[in-house]
């Protein structure tokens, strides 16, 4: 199975109607299932989220450290075949009676990395709720990352998972 998805600002309303017809299918191979999926992300809602976790935070969390230094915006890009994260910071000394303060930007250039496992494994959590005639379990039993590329406007991370799904259906719904 192939899943493409798309994370965008705005919700959606996906059209899915029920078949008018049910075809039965025998279980393959006592409900594994095999899922690769491309997630395309645009850097603009990856700028969203990092400043959202880190616009206004102090570091370090210990009051009595020598210096605070406060992240006043982050960013997020595409350079090379890395990404460059860069963050707008204030620093102040505490220890003397100056307390010598400067604003500066430090850019951070690193490889993206994933571990999704959970999130994916939540994600599915949703699926499971039973409705009307209608009983889904799933589990994730294997999460690889099997790929991530990105250009000036989109990340995308590809990820396979391995896992289980059981489908019970015991009413079809009436038309």
């Amino acid at each position: 199975m192939q899943a493409e998805t798309r994370i965008t600002p705005a919700q959606s309303k996906p059209d899915c109607p029920f078949p008018a017809q049910l075809e039965l299918v025998p279980p393959m191979d006592n409900g594994r299932l095999a899922v690769g999926v491309p997630i395309d992300v645009p850097f603009s809602e990856l700028n969203k989220l990092l400043e959202a976790q880190l616009k206004g935070h102090h570091f370090p969390d210990d009051a009595s450290a020598p210096v605070d230094v406060e992240v006043r915006s982050a960013h997020i890009a595409a350079s090379g075949d890395r990404l460059l994260i860069s963050l707008r910071v204030k620093a102040h000394e505490k220890k003397s009676w100056f307390g010598f303060g400067a604003d500066a930007t430090a850019r951070i250039w690193g490889k993206p990395a994933l571990d999704a496992k959970k999130k994916i494994a939540l994600a599915l959590a949703d699926f499971e709720k039973s409705s009307e005639g209608v009983r889904v379990t799933t589990a994730i039993d294997d999460l690889r990352l099997t790929g991530i590329a990105f250009d000036s406007g989109t990340l995308r991370v590809i990820a396979e998972a391995d896992g289980t799904a059981t489908v019970a259906v015991s009413e079809l719904p009436r038309m």
